[in-house]
């Protein structure tokens, strides 16, 4: 088992209005938009706002995703990686039936939703949680060992030897993130 997180430094907070934030947690909603770039990369807190998108209730794509959640407001409700920020190039398609056009849209994955909400303020922009907060969130995810591979760091053996037991064929063959790749040809699709 790891230390505990100096997590303030490696964990960040979000604040996403209702009902988007429960979008994100149904698994249907995987990029969040933001009118700037944000370069930061980990875990962020899923922080659900104070106030209620209350027209967006009424898209066929929300109510269908939403359907039988609570709509939760002014706590951290769950917990996701934020692994990319980018926005989609003019004239191209977006890279999801979720993503705003012009705006810059935060790719989320490994979405772990919270059993029970946790109250707090949040904030506009990315923020850092207070150690309390985390605590509190921390407790109700016991199996939670954020990696320092996550922000590109060093893996921890524990993190290395749960991949292992998880990937036993992926481990055999020796293909590990520090593995030299091979060079994929960029003129054969059509």
């Amino acid at each position: 088992m790891t230390s505990p997180l100096s997590a303030p430094d490696m964990i960040r907070g979000i604040t996403i209005k209702q009902p988007w934030t429960a979008c994100i947690l149904a698994g249907a909603k995987t990029i969040e938009n933001r009118p700037r770039l944000w370069p930061w990369r980990g875990w962020v807190l899923l922080h659900a706002g104070k106030s209620i998108d209350r027209p967006a209730l009424r898209l066929p794509l929300v109510a269908r995703t939403i359907r039988g959640r609570e709509l939760t407001t002014g706590a951290v409700i769950g917990m996701a990686r934020l692994v990319d920020c980018h926005q989609d190039p003019d004239g191209s398609p977006p890279c999801s039936e979720w993503a705003h056009p012009g705006a810059w849209h935060l790719v989320l994955e490994d979405v772990q939703e919270l059993p029970l909400p946790v109250p707090a303020a949040g904030q506009l922009g990315p923020w850092k949680p207070t150690e309390d907060l985390l605590g509190c969130v921390f407790q109700q995810l016991p199996d939670f060992r954020p990696c320092p591979a996550s922000y590109g760091g060093p893996v921890h053996k524990a993190c290395a030897e749960d991949w292992i037991a998880a990937n036993p064929t992926e481990a055999r063959l020796g293909r590990f993130a520090s593995d030299v790749q091979p060079k994929h040809r960029h003129d054969d699709h059509a």
